[in-house]
């Protein structure tokens, strides 16, 4: 699955171009967050810690070059768009 990632001026680059691949274990917590659900809600849906999906969100956040939950959870909706597509 191809990543997206913020263009540096605030715009958003095509997901269609591999920046970065995000890893297996980070790719099942996409669709989570892109509905915007909490780190608890996603650690309840997806069987893992709390702490555990505290640590991916902040991996996936470094992965796709945002800084806030808010960019994470628009980028992750792109995400989860291009891959159904």
């Amino acid at each position: 699955m191809d990543t997206w990632r913020p263009s540096p001026s605030g715009g958003h680059s095509s997901p269609s171009q591999p920046v970065a691949l995000l890893q297996r274990r980070h790719q099942r917590l996409v669709p989570l967050l892109a509905q915007g659900l909490s780190n608890r809600e996603c650690a309840g849906a997806s069987n893992l810690s709390v702490h555990t999906v505290e640590t991916y969100v902040s991996e996936i956040m470094a992965a796709l070059g945002v800084e806030n939950r808010t960019r994470l959870v628009i980028a992750c909706q792109a995400l989860a768009e291009f891959h159904e597509d």
